[in-house]
């Protein structure tokens, strides 16, 4: 797992810009005023579960139509991704936008993504705004995580023994704007019930290497070409049938 601070500012804030213009749209109101105040004080416009769910699947059609989430998060965090991966990159076709509200215990329950998903994966978690406490996640490291699945599979009628020994474990992670959380696709990870008192926004979304082994979830359905090496491009070139 590391904390890493954003290479390229300019386009995080782009991705801040569209989600927020795009929600403002979606709920008719003008583009204007403080985005920070925006999403921290959304749960006061009282949607129910209902309406905070469409909300929610709309405002990601809408991104989704606006802008390349998984190419300006990568451009924002470049630097780092590209040591952990290399020049050949795919990415998750689809950005998981995540809007949690204060004291909203509906959340994903605790998991780690590979197995299913490939163990040659990064899973990269970037918040939208100041994340600390509870608004923060919680992720185990690798020894942990083996304990953890252990425990899973000694006693798999009993799964309450997994979220002990995981919430015994929280160790919040503060990350601020401007900043992720890369962590390996096998480690288990959760975020709590937010209690700060302010919502939480945040993005999850995986990167891999192109040439790297696949899980359930491959190429192209579930992944696509982000960048290819100059190699890459050259044998790609050379294998296309000539007209």
């Amino acid at each position: 797992m590391m904390l890493v601070p954003v290479t390229d500012q300019e386009s995080l804030d782009r991705v801040r810009v569209t989600v927020v213009a795009a929600a403002r749209a979606e709920l008719g109101l003008a583009d204007e005023g403080d985005p920070v105040a925006f999403m921290n004080d959304f749960h006061r416009r009282g949607l129910s579960a209902v309406e905070m769910n469409s909300f929610r699947l709309a405002l990601i059609r809408r991104i989704n139509d606006e802008a390349d989430i998984g190419r300006l998060i990568w451009q924002a965090f470049r630097d780092p991704l590209t040591c952990i991966i290399g020049p050949d990159v795919v990415v998750q076709k689809s950005a998981n936008l995540v809007i949690h509200l204060p004291e909203d215990g509906n959340n994903a329950p605790i998991h780690r993504d590979a197995p299913p998903n490939s163990p040659f994966e990064v899973v990269v978690w970037v918040p939208l705004v100041d994340c600390f406490g509870t608004k923060g996640m919680c992720i185990l490291d690798k020894n942990q995580s083996r304990e953890g699945m252990d425990l899973l599979q000694a006693s798999p009628e009993t799964p309450e023994r997994i979220e002990n020994f995981v919430w015994d474990r929280f160790q919040p992670i503060p990350v601020p704007y401007g900043s992720a959380v890369m962590f390996w696709a096998g480690l288990l990870h959760a975020v709590p019930t937010n209690t700060e008192g302010q919502t939480r926004w945040s993005f999850n979304i995986r990167y891999k290497n192109t040439f790297a082994p696949y899980g359930t979830k491959g190429y192209p359905e579930y992944f696509k070409i982000l960048e290819m090496s100059p190699l890459t491009e050259l044998a790609y070139d050379w294998q296309r049938p000539k007209k």
